[in-house]
């Protein structure tokens, strides 16, 4: 989305009273620079146990329930999803409608930045960010840098080496157990439904999981705590 919405303003001219920031959290520095700045705000929404899947597979972590319920990815999404949508003017999507209609999030960016654009614009910038191509182009870039680790994000590409792990939606669903799933459910529960999500599991075994899962959670809220103390926590 950062790289499409630079397509769209350099495209349509607007480049030259624009910049693009790109954030995870609100508390990146590149976001703390710009946010008392008149801005609008695109936030692009992933489903939550996708994003576990992610994380886990990106970083190399132990698929186990406690492993899950000690993430901090989890709390610091839901954070980052209230700052984020109490901002305005704000647009919001999906990873999965850009997949699924990366033509349409184009035209859709591009009206709610004021960007006018031909028919034949959007098609090129569609064109230019699918996935297949940006997935092609991020292989090709890092097959130059094999020593180069899933995690790190080169500058030329404006993309991790990890970024495109497969590319699907709802791999949670043999990634992940029904415990997990639940976990996740329990606390993420308002976050899935109001971005058009269902929930899988019972109520039943959100509440247990939720039980079960919250000294792990706790234990990994401490850790983080303690690595923004020392400085040693990576900001996105």
């Amino acid at each position: 989305m950062r790289n499409l919405i630079g397509d769209i303003i350099k495209t349509s001219g607007l480049d030259t009273n624009h910049q693009v920031f790109k954030a995870h959290h609100p508390t990146a520095r590149a976001y703390v620079a710009a946010k008392d700045l008149p801005c609008k705000y695109v936030y692009v929404a992933r489903d939550l146990r996708d994003v576990i899947v992610s994380d886990v597979t990106l970083h190399g972590l132990p698929n186990t329930f406690p492993r899950i319920a000690s993430m901090s990815v989890l709390p610091t999404s839901l954070r980052s999803y209230r700052y984020w949508n109490s901002k305005s003017p704000l647009y919001k999507t999906t990873y999965d409608s850009l997949i699924g209609d990366l033509r349409g999030e184009v035209e859709n960016v591009a009206r709610f930045l004021g960007a006018e654009l031909t028919d034949v614009q959007m098609d090129a910038i569609a064109d230019r960010h699918s996935e297949h191509k940006v997935r092609s182009k991020v292989a090709s870039h890092y097959a130059k840098k094999p020593m180069s680790q899933a995690t790190d994000i080169d500058t030329e590409v404006g993309l991790r080496k990890g970024h495109f792990q497969g590319g699907e939606t709802g791999k949670w669903m043999d990634a992940l157990s029904p415990m997990q799933i639940a976990f996740v459910e329990f606390y993420g529960g308002s976050w899935l439904l109001d971005r058009g999500f269902s929930l899988s599991q019972t109520r039943r075994r959100r509440l247990a999981a939720g039980i079960i899962g919250a000294p792990f959670k706790f234990a990994g809220s401490v850790v983080v705590r303690i690595k923004l103390a020392v400085g040693r926590a990576q900001m996105h």
